[in-house]
Protein backbone atom coordinates (compact mmCIF):
# COMPACT_ATOMS: atom_id res chain seq x y z
CA UNK A 1 0.00 0.00 0.00
CA UNK A 2 0.96 3.11 -0.56
CA UNK A 3 1.49 6.03 1.49
CA UNK A 4 -1.87 8.28 1.43
CA UNK A 5 -1.30 11.77 0.67
CA UNK A 6 -1.30 14.30 2.83
CA UNK A 7 -4.78 15.42 4.88
CA UNK A 8 -5.18 19.49 4.06
CA UNK A 9 -6.86 21.68 6.81
CA UNK A 10 -10.82 22.29 6.11
CA UNK A 11 -14.48 20.76 6.44
CA UNK A 12 -15.31 18.05 4.02
CA UNK A 13 -18.37 16.71 2.99
CA UNK A 14 -16.81 13.76 1.56
CA UNK A 15 -18.10 9.91 1.40
CA UNK A 16 -15.95 7.72 3.41
CA UNK A 17 -14.11 5.64 1.07
CA UNK A 18 -10.88 3.36 1.43
CA UNK A 19 -8.78 6.48 0.99
CA UNK A 20 -10.03 8.76 3.36
CA UNK A 21 -10.52 5.85 5.40
CA UNK A 22 -6.65 5.92 5.36
CA UNK A 23 -5.91 9.19 5.65
CA UNK A 24 -7.91 9.44 8.78
CA UNK A 25 -5.82 6.57 10.82
CA UNK A 26 -2.75 7.71 9.35
CA UNK A 27 -3.58 11.22 10.74
CA UNK A 28 -5.33 10.64 14.14
CA UNK A 29 -4.78 14.01 15.52
CA UNK A 30 -7.18 15.17 13.06
CA UNK A 31 -10.85 15.90 14.81
CA UNK A 32 -13.55 14.14 12.28
CA UNK A 33 -17.26 13.43 12.78
CA UNK A 34 -18.90 10.50 10.51
CA UNK A 35 -22.36 10.71 9.32
CA UNK A 36 -24.74 8.39 7.98
CA UNK A 37 -25.74 9.68 4.55
CA UNK A 38 -29.51 9.87 4.84
CA UNK A 39 -31.79 8.02 2.54
CA UNK A 40 -32.97 11.03 1.12
CA UNK A 41 -29.68 12.58 -0.38
CA UNK A 42 -27.78 9.41 -0.50
CA UNK A 43 -28.52 8.77 -4.73
CA UNK A 44 -27.20 12.82 -5.11
CA UNK A 45 -24.36 12.16 -2.99
CA UNK A 46 -23.46 8.85 -4.68
CA UNK A 47 -23.55 9.64 -7.98
CA UNK A 48 -21.46 13.02 -7.24
CA UNK A 49 -18.76 10.65 -6.24
CA UNK A 50 -19.18 7.89 -8.58
CA UNK A 51 -19.41 11.09 -11.56
CA UNK A 52 -15.81 12.01 -10.00
CA UNK A 53 -14.39 9.09 -10.50
CA UNK A 54 -15.94 8.13 -13.79
CA UNK A 55 -14.40 11.35 -14.93
CA UNK A 56 -11.34 10.77 -14.11
CA UNK A 57 -10.94 7.57 -15.26
CA UNK A 58 -12.44 8.54 -18.54
CA UNK A 59 -9.95 11.53 -18.76
CA UNK A 60 -7.17 8.28 -18.43
CA UNK A 61 -8.86 5.81 -21.15
CA UNK A 62 -8.03 6.42 -25.02
CA UNK A 63 -10.51 7.66 -27.16
CA UNK A 64 -10.89 3.93 -28.03
CA UNK A 65 -11.62 2.10 -24.54
CA UNK A 66 -14.21 4.63 -23.18
CA UNK A 67 -17.61 3.47 -25.06
CA UNK A 68 -16.71 0.08 -24.24
CA UNK A 69 -15.90 0.74 -20.88
CA UNK A 70 -18.68 2.60 -20.15
CA UNK A 71 -21.09 -0.03 -21.79
CA UNK A 72 -19.60 -2.57 -19.10
CA UNK A 73 -20.83 -0.26 -16.36
CA UNK A 74 -24.40 -0.33 -18.38
CA UNK A 75 -24.24 -4.12 -18.05
CA UNK A 76 -23.08 -4.46 -14.52
CA UNK A 77 -26.30 -1.92 -13.86
CA UNK A 78 -28.77 -3.78 -15.80
CA UNK A 79 -27.93 -7.04 -14.26
CA UNK A 80 -29.65 -5.42 -10.91
CA UNK A 81 -33.11 -6.60 -10.94
CA UNK A 82 -35.45 -4.46 -11.64
CA UNK A 83 -32.80 -2.52 -13.93
CA UNK A 84 -32.68 -4.85 -16.96
CA UNK A 85 -34.91 -1.32 -19.01
CA UNK A 86 -31.06 -0.07 -19.27
CA UNK A 87 -29.38 -2.09 -21.23
CA UNK A 88 -31.43 -0.48 -23.95
CA UNK A 89 -28.97 2.30 -22.64
CA UNK A 90 -25.80 1.20 -24.13
CA UNK A 91 -23.86 4.05 -26.19
CA UNK A 92 -22.79 3.09 -29.58
CA UNK A 93 -20.66 4.78 -32.51
CA UNK A 94 -21.64 7.50 -34.52
CA UNK A 95 -22.86 5.59 -37.62
CA UNK A 96 -19.81 5.34 -39.66
CA UNK A 97 -22.44 4.21 -42.57
CA UNK A 98 -23.13 8.48 -43.25
CA UNK A 99 -20.91 8.84 -45.97
CA UNK A 100 -22.60 6.01 -48.01
CA UNK A 101 -26.04 8.18 -47.56
CA UNK A 102 -24.04 10.89 -48.46
CA UNK A 103 -23.08 9.40 -51.69
CA UNK A 104 -26.38 7.72 -52.78
CA UNK A 105 -28.12 11.44 -52.47
CA UNK A 106 -25.24 12.95 -55.19
CA UNK A 107 -26.36 9.36 -57.68
CA UNK A 108 -23.81 6.73 -56.67
CA UNK A 109 -25.87 3.64 -56.36
CA UNK A 110 -23.11 1.55 -55.51
CA UNK A 111 -22.71 -0.15 -52.04
CA UNK A 112 -26.82 -1.17 -51.40
CA UNK A 113 -25.72 -3.19 -48.47
CA UNK A 114 -23.96 0.08 -46.89
CA UNK A 115 -27.20 2.32 -47.60
CA UNK A 116 -29.39 -0.60 -45.73
CA UNK A 117 -26.97 -0.85 -42.87
CA UNK A 118 -27.17 3.09 -42.28
CA UNK A 119 -30.84 2.87 -42.40
CA UNK A 120 -31.10 0.17 -40.57
CA UNK A 121 -28.82 2.13 -37.16
CA UNK A 122 -31.07 4.77 -37.73
CA UNK A 123 -33.90 2.68 -36.90
CA UNK A 124 -32.75 -0.12 -34.95
CA UNK A 125 -30.02 1.29 -32.96
CA UNK A 126 -30.32 4.66 -32.62
CA UNK A 127 -32.90 7.32 -30.83
CA UNK A 128 -35.75 6.56 -33.45
CA UNK A 129 -35.66 3.24 -31.64
CA UNK A 130 -39.52 1.73 -30.72
CA UNK A 131 -40.24 1.24 -27.45
CA UNK A 132 -37.60 2.58 -24.70
CA UNK A 133 -37.11 5.53 -26.91
CA UNK A 134 -40.48 6.36 -26.39
CA UNK A 135 -41.34 5.80 -30.24
CA UNK A 136 -44.91 4.66 -30.64
CA UNK A 137 -43.97 1.37 -32.69
CA UNK A 138 -46.99 1.68 -34.56
CA UNK A 139 -44.97 4.81 -35.79
CA UNK A 140 -41.94 3.31 -36.46
CA UNK A 141 -43.96 0.61 -38.13
CA UNK A 142 -45.29 3.05 -40.58
CA UNK A 143 -41.61 4.47 -41.53
CA UNK A 144 -40.12 0.95 -41.57
CA UNK A 145 -42.37 -0.36 -44.78
CA UNK A 146 -41.69 3.02 -46.80
CA UNK A 147 -38.01 1.79 -46.43
CA UNK A 148 -38.03 -1.61 -46.58
CA UNK A 149 -39.48 -1.12 -50.19
CA UNK A 150 -37.08 1.87 -50.68
CA UNK A 151 -34.32 -0.69 -49.81
CA UNK A 152 -35.91 -3.84 -52.27
CA UNK A 153 -35.98 -1.33 -54.53
CA UNK A 154 -31.64 -0.47 -54.39
CA UNK A 155 -31.11 -3.80 -54.33
CA UNK A 156 -33.10 -4.44 -57.91
CA UNK A 157 -31.00 -1.63 -59.25
CA UNK A 158 -27.73 -2.80 -57.91
CA UNK A 159 -28.47 -6.11 -59.46
CA UNK A 160 -29.48 -5.31 -62.46
CA UNK A 161 -26.28 -2.71 -62.79
CA UNK A 162 -24.35 -5.65 -61.32
CA UNK A 163 -25.43 -7.87 -64.29
CA UNK A 164 -24.81 -5.42 -66.53
CA UNK A 165 -21.22 -5.36 -65.57
CA UNK A 166 -20.90 -8.84 -65.50
CA UNK A 167 -22.48 -9.30 -69.14
CA UNK A 168 -20.21 -6.55 -70.51
CA UNK A 169 -16.96 -8.66 -69.02
CA UNK A 170 -17.93 -11.74 -70.20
Amino acid sequence: MSDPAPLQEGLYERLLDEELEDLLRVHPEVAHTLAKVDDESAPHAYTQFVARLLEQALRIANSQERLPFLNRLIDLLSSTDGLDYLERRKLVQAPKNRHFLDRYRNGDRRGVVFYAAAIRHIYVDSHLTAGPNRCEAGNVQSICHPLSDFILQLIREDFTRLLAVARTRG
